[in-house]
């Protein structure tokens, strides 16, 4: 009820008492007024009922992403399975194995073969067959042989070589590499390209190198398809038939990695696991020696002044004249404990040989610079100088030769005083380059280790800079000789082929009794020589020319090459990407002439070194290249003048020197007239000719046709035209041997 209905029902109350409301008897009192009912509470309004909230719309289910295209070779019925591509010899049972579903046809495969080099995409073998099913797993495998007299002579042999598989709808349907990672390139191969060229191709993880002719490189493990196997090898080889430990069902899930446990040898945490490394290249990926520090002094030469023993007076440290290289000294060889005393006799042992740093992870490195870095100087990590590093050892070849690049479970040194210090220092540099130790090794140092004290290793001081490195001298080699070095090929693009030096000289010289001799500028050791042989005939002006081939001319830096006469003299002395001087031989006296031009792996393979100019001894040239070859012929823009008619003779003691060349050998033409200037000696060595060695001392007579005493400073001789002697000689009337084996070569 409402407050207007509850105040009409009040109004109505009081208008019906105001008139009597029907009275009776006859009583006239007035009649009290009734007491009004309590006005009731009003009824509350009703509470709204809450709204509810909105119904919310249904989340749309997520968007699936699309599915990844498969990797090639993931979802393929055939694939790669196994090969053969080297063995130690000649390259046999060569061959690449496919393998997939049974009932396959294979018709419309290809297999396509990549080059790493400009050749690129190089052969193609085209596949046919059915794969069988082999033991009833529904999967089988097929050989196919490469012939050597095929495919360039076979699958070649890395670094960087590559394998892809084309399936017939012309679809790169795998491709891998070995010794390296490759993108395929069509190249100028034979094989001209294939659906394979682009492809980025991944480093199967294992290689062959000079292997077993039975073993191979496959892929072992459990799956369907061909990246759920795994490569290994070299093992014994399957081909035509499903791998051993090769299993086709589900897959097995990769587990997650184990860290590498951390185990501690003489109190420093090491690694120890096996890990896989790709192919061991020792030239390419740890190049020595470097100089560091850039003081002309080679990291070699420096751990020759930090080793050398500085307590003998009659022994000092003496360098060469350039004062970059060491010449001798005293050197003890802890290994074995023997003294050393020639530069040019003492190695320097990697302690932890390269070969072993790379099979224990230093292979993995991404970084060549930390490789070359590590070769050089014993620490991955630039800063470190050579001579402070315990990973040097100067040692005789004897005991270097012997532990080669065994890890201390196959050698240790004969000298048991010196193992707790080998060991330590092995521990050291494997600890400080984090590599592993495998777990014979590991177990073999850790069983040793209780024989050792817990001294630690001394600090290694760097060699004392504190005065200014001498200045590189510059060549004093001899190089006016008439008999010289003409061309020189050393270095190309690709695999180095064809190197050769060449000698020049006047037409008639016979080079029997020269020789050459190669100088490695890393350890100033003698790496090489050949004897020559043959006359030199008339090419060009009176001169002639033959190259002699060398199987490895090294590829500097500052390598030399010493020619030497048939006395044993160092008659021209070169090298090439800097000076050196080599630690024994004819030409140690001296510091090599660098020729100021060189090749690298770029030069074309038709080019070489060569000397240009006019004249008629080696200094009237100059050298140029790379240019085009003249192997065994005259350099282009090269001429030769006539013959020097003076010859100028001095005595040394009691040995004739012809143009500075001791006990030289000459050549001379019928009917040409020469001057013998031996003003030197006068009449104290009289200066005589021969039809025979050693004159009268020979059992032979002085000639004297066409021969003129003008005094005693000169000799002048017409050759006369009709000798029919080839060879005559000189000789000292009074001194037996002055000549040596000095001879003349007449010619025409």
């Amino acid at each position: 009820m409402n407050i207007k209905q509850i105040i009409t029902s009040l109004l109505t109350v009081i208008f019906v008492a105001a008139c009597g409301g029907g009275g009776g008897g006859g009583d006239t009192s007035p009649e009290p007024y009734p007491t009004p009912a309590p006005t009731p509470a009003p009824t509350p309004a009703p509470t709204p009922a809450p709204t509810p909230a909105p119904t919310p719309a249904p989340t749309p289910e997520p968007t699936p992403e699309p599915t990844p295209e498969p990797t090639p070779g993931t979802q393929e019925p055939v694939w790669i399975n196994e090969f053969h591509y080297d063995n130690q010899g000649t390259d046999q049972n060569e061959f690449i194995e496919v393998a997939g579903v049974a009932g396959t046809n294979l018709q419309g495969y290809k297999l396509v073969l990549y080059s790493g080099g400009d050749s690129g995409h190089y052969g193609t073998i085209n596949l046919s067959g059915t794969i069988q099913d082999e033991a009833n797993t529904g999967y089988g495998a097929a050989k196919f042989d490469i012939p050597l007299n095929s495919i360039e002579t076979g699958l070649q042999n890395g670094p960087n070589d590559g394998i892809g598989l084309v399936n017939p709808d012309n679809e790169c349907a795998e491709f891998f590499s070995y010794e390296g990672d490759l993108t395929a390139n069509a190249g100028s191969g034979a094989g001209g390209g294939s659906a394979c060229d682009g492809q980025e191709g991944l480093d199967i993880g294992v290689f062959e190198q000079n292997s077993s002719e039975n073993d191979s490189l496959q892929r072992t493990g459990q799956g369907f398809y061909a990246n759920d196997f795994t490569w290994v090898g070299p093992v014994t080889a399957s081909g035509g038939f499903i791998n051993n430990e090769q299993v086709f069902d589900d897959p097995v899930p990769t587990p997650e990695p184990t860290p590498a446990p951390e185990t501690f040898l003489f109190n420093k945490a090491v690694l120890v696991g096996s890990v896989a490394t790709p192919f061991y290249d020792r030239d390419a990926d740890y190049p020595t020696w470097d100089d560091t520090d850039g003081d002309c002094i080679s990291n070699r030469h420096e751990v020759l002044i930090a080793q050398h023993i500085d307590d003998d007076t009659s022994n000092p440290l003496v360098y060469s004249s350039s004062g970059c290289t060491v010449i001798s000294g005293k050197w003890n060889d802890p290994f074995d404990n023997s003294t050393y005393y020639s530069a040019s006799q003492v190695q320097i042992d990697h302690v932890v040989a390269l070969y072993e740093s790379h099979i224990s992870g230093a292979g993995n490195w991404d970084s060549a610079e930390e490789k070359r870095t590590y070769a050089n100087t014993g620490n991955k990590n630039a800063g470190t100088l050579p001579e402070t590093t315990h990973q040097f050892l100067a040692v005789g070849g004897s005991s270097n030769g012997a532990k080669g690049s065994s890890d201390p479970t196959e050698w240790m040194p004969s000298n048991t005083e010196f193992h707790c210090t080998y060991l330590k220092k092995w521990v050291e540099i494997k600890h400080l380059n984090d590599l592993y130790f495998d777990q014979d090794e590991y177990d073999f140092i850790k069983n040793e280790e209780s024989n050792c004290d817990d001294s630690t290793l001394p600090v290694l001081p760097p060699n004392d800079d504190s005065t200014p490195a001498p200045t590189p001298a510059p060549g004093d080699g001899p190089e006016a000789g008439t008999v010289f070095i003409n061309e020189l090929n050393y270095d190309m693009v690709g695999v180095d082929a064809d190197e050769y030096i060449e000698i020049a000289g006047p037409a008639g010289t016979d080079l029997s009794g020269w020789k050459i001799e190669l100088y490695n500028g890393n350890n100033d050791e003698l790496y090489g020589s050949k004897n020559l042989s043959g006359v030199l005939e008339d090419e060009s002006g009176g001169y002639g020319f033959a190259a002699f081939d060398f199987a490895q001319i090294q590829n500097g830096e500052a390598d030399g090459i010493g020619l030497i006469d048939p006395s044993n003299t160092c008659v021209e002395f070169i090298s090439y990407e800097g000076t050196m001087s080599p630690g024994s031989g004819p030409c140690s006296e001296f510091t090599s002439t660098d020729i100021g031009v060189s090749q690298s792996n770029s030069t074309s393979a038709d080019e070489s070194l060569q000397k240009t100019g006019s004249g008629t001894e080696s200094s009237d040239f100059s050298w140029v290249g790379p240019v085009a070859k003249t192997k065994g012929s005259v350099n282009a823009d090269q001429t030769f003048e006539s013959a020097n008619t003076t010859y100028v003779v001095t005595a040394t003691q009691l040995d004739y020197f012809i143009d500075g060349v001791k006990h030289a050998s000459i050549t001379l033409k019928r009917g040409a007239t020469y001057t013998f200037d031996v003003s030197d000696f006068g009449n104290a060595h009289p200066f005589r000719f021969s039809t025979t060695p050693d004159g009268t001392f020979g059992g032979g007579t002085v000639f004297g046709d066409g021969v003129t005493y003008v005094d005693s400073g000169t000799i002048t001789w017409t050759v006369p035209e009709n000798l029919s002697a080839s060879t005559m000689y000189y000789f000292c009337t009074l001194h037996a041997g002055m000549a040596g084996s000095g001879a003349i070569s007449i010619i025409d």
